[in-house]
């Protein structure tokens, strides 16, 4: 199989190191970007990447920020990755640094969720071009989880069986895709990485329950093989 999807027995970030984050991330609140009903911290290819001169303008600034706060745990990430991967992994300075996906609790879906699910195809916006599926990954390590837990939706498919089928004229859309397959759950686990190698269609999964108060917040990066080493951003 081209691809995975799979929750690490690693706990990147214990309990003390998970509080000592969220303690950083309110405390820098103004600086979050809200993105429709969520906020970020960070920049972000998938949102800032659209343009060249998008991710030139905010990358400096944000990299600093989270390399001021959170450099601890971003090299904590660093090196998760390079031993999933088996090479060297480093950041590349031009592009962003892992950031946080922070949700609030009228921001989160209880029971299921309706949001179209998705590629993670950032490695374009990053100036990578054609990658082979077993040259990315995509990682997610929760920080601070609902009451209800949170958990990650996806299906056994990948970019390229979408690619053939649409060839084929069976589908047109991601959207008629999911329809054709059964869709399986990932719940996640405080600071485990949930990691997915080459390019399944998901989506951010729903909770069991959430309180006013709940957030769910969640560290995000990406990862392409850039010839003997991996690049790590977001």
């Amino acid at each position: 199989m081209p691809w995975t999807v799979e929750l690490s027995e690693v706990e990147v970030f214990d309990a003390e190191r998970r509080r000592e984050i969220v303690e950083h991330l309110f405390a820098l609140r103004e600086w979050w970007t809200l993105r429709g009903g969520f906020h970020t911290l960070g920049c972000a290819c998938y949102l800032d990447g659209k343009s060249r001169a998008g991710l030139d303008e905010r990358v400096p600034p944000s990299n600093e920020l989270l390399l001021d706060y959170f450099g601890r745990s971003l090299e904590d990430v660093r090196s998760f990755v390079a031993s999933a991967v088996g090479l060297e992994a480093s950041w590349r300075a031009d592009l962003p640094l892992p950031g946080f996906h922070i949700f609030g609790a009228n921001a989160l879906a209880v029971g299921e969720t309706t949001v179209i699910p998705h590629f993670d195809m950032q490695f374009y916006s990053a100036g990578y071009g054609h990658i082979e599926s077993d040259a990315v990954l995509s990682l997610t390590i929760p920080v601070l989880m609902p009451e209800g837990g949170a958990s990650l939706d996806y299906w056994p498919i990948d970019f390229d069986g979408f690619n053939e089928l649409r060839t084929r004229g069976a589908v047109s859309t991601v959207d008629e895709v999911q329809r054709l397959y059964p869709m399986s759950q990932v719940w996640y686990e405080d600071g485990r990485p949930c990691m997915q190698r080459g390019l399944p269609l998901h989506r951010i999964g729903p909770s069991r329950s959430v309180r006013p108060d709940d957030y769910r917040i969640t560290l995000q990066c990406h990862a392409v093989r850039d010839g003997d080493r991996w690049i790590v951003y977001w």
